[in-house]
């Protein structure tokens, strides 16, 4: 860290090696014993990130970073096996071939904002820009009627965008807040016909409000995801809202109530459209849920 007056500047690097050692059967992943390979595979990553702050004054505050990273693939991804199933109803055999090759998403990505605050307000604004390289995403193919799935690297993917946060205090009982952000993303996807771009614009904006009197604290927080673009495809909009109340009962006992996604908006349709596979469908995990409790504070 070095300071020159109202100017930080902050820097660092993260270098990391890692190593896999992946053991199984090509044929019968059950019986890792009969006719078993031993790959190794790893990589090192030295991911440098640097942050310039300058302090206008006490309520104002801009930065500029920038970063690098990675993300790993999942290892299981990387077994060498192969895993067959039949899907009797059809008769169409399916195959997930798994890649032990496999290597990490590289991220980077640019960020400028701002924060300023008063007495009872406080907000950030800001933009970046990011870039992922070497993205893990679905190969499928078919051969002799059976569908053949696996993980390659070689997806890129730019986004841009921005962001704001406000929360607002106006006395001691109450707090409200929201933040949001708006990005555009593009998508470079390998396909059998060769790369797919894909372009597209979405959102999220989350609400949440605290309200306290006496012995009771209410809190309420809503949470919306616009429809987004996924690799040779899109996921649906979700939304949830949720609600938490806790009473004190004794200094020392409490009685808190939370009830997750009050309208049931876990529902997401999704749509994948590759060379040699159309898919549509849609993901519901049910996440209504009233959870009461106790809380007893040993002192």
């Amino acid at each position: 860290t070095l300071q020159f007056g109202p100017l930080t500047l902050l820097g660092g690097i993260r270098s990391e090696q890692t190593d896999v050692t992946a053991v199984g059967n090509l044929n019968d992943p059950a019986q890792p014993s009969v006719h078993s390979i031993h790959r190794d595979a790893g990589y090192r990553v030295n991911d440098p990130s640097a942050q310039l702050k300058y302090q206008f004054t006490r309520q104002l505050l801009a930065r500029l970073s920038y970063s690098t990273g990675f993300t790993r693939p999942n290892f299981t991804a990387m077994y060498p096996n192969t895993t067959v199933a039949y899907n009797d109803a059809t008769g169409l055999g399916t195959v997930t071939q798994n890649n032990p090759g496999l290597g990490p998403q590289r991220l980077t990505a640019w960020e400028v904002g701002a924060h300023a605050g008063t007495g009872h307000l406080d907000g950030n604004a800001g933009a970046f820009y990011r870039t992922s390289r070497d993205t893990v995403t679905d190969a499928r193919s078919f051969a002799d009627n059976v569908l053949v799935t696996s993980k390659q690297n070689g997806g890129q993917a730019r986004s841009g965008g921005i962001t704001g946060s406000l929360d607002w205090t106006p006395d001691a009982a109450l707090r409200l807040g929201v933040d949001g952000g708006a990005y555009r993303v593009v998508l470079d996807t390998p396909d059998l016909a060769g790369p797919v771009r894909q372009a597209g614009v979405a959102g999220y904006l989350n609400l949440r409000a605290v309200y306290r009197v006496g012995r009771d604290d209410v809190a309420l927080d809503a949470h919306g995801q616009s429809a987004a673009l996924t690799p040779l495809g899109r996921r649906g909009a979700t939304s949830s809202v949720n609600l938490t109340w806790k009473h004190a009962l004794s200094k020392t006992l409490g009685l808190t109530v939370n009830a997750n996604d009050l309208f049931d908006g876990s529902a997401r349709a999704y749509r994948t459209d590759a060379s040699t596979f159309h898919q549509a469908g849609f993901e519901h995990f049910v996440a209504r849920r009233i959870y009461v409790g106790f809380v007893k504070k040993i002192e």
